[in-house]
């Protein structure tokens, strides 16, 4: 679950630690070659393995097939299957002792 547990109203720092969020968990997906689900925003699903990602976009491998997608274009990216991940570096954002209500 995700909660946010800093109150800065600084907008600059709020992007840095969703775009650090990000980075760390494509890496690790990529890292262990994870096969993912991928929405669009137009509601388009996409499976595959990310191969690589940059800020602006990411590349998603199957079957020996590969697509270039936007991020600004990604809904959601869901593991196909479970992975283990190391704490993730925008701890800001990622407390398994507190509850949302």
């Amino acid at each position: 679950m995700f909660i946010q547990k800093n109150t800065s109203s600084d907008p600059v720092k709020k992007l840095f630690e969703v775009q650090t969020l990000r980075k760390d968990f494509l890496s690790v997906l990529c890292a262990q070659k994870v096969s993912v689900t991928i929405f669009l925003m137009s509601g388009i699903k996409l499976q595959g393995c990310i191969e690589q990602f940059s800020d602006d976009c990411l590349i998603l491998r199957k079957d020996g097939i590969v697509q270039i997608l936007y991020q600004h274009a990604i809904s959601s990216i869901m593991p196909v299957t479970p992975f283990t991940a190391p704490s993730f570096s925008s701890s800001a954002f990622l407390d398994s002792s507190e509850t949302h209500d």
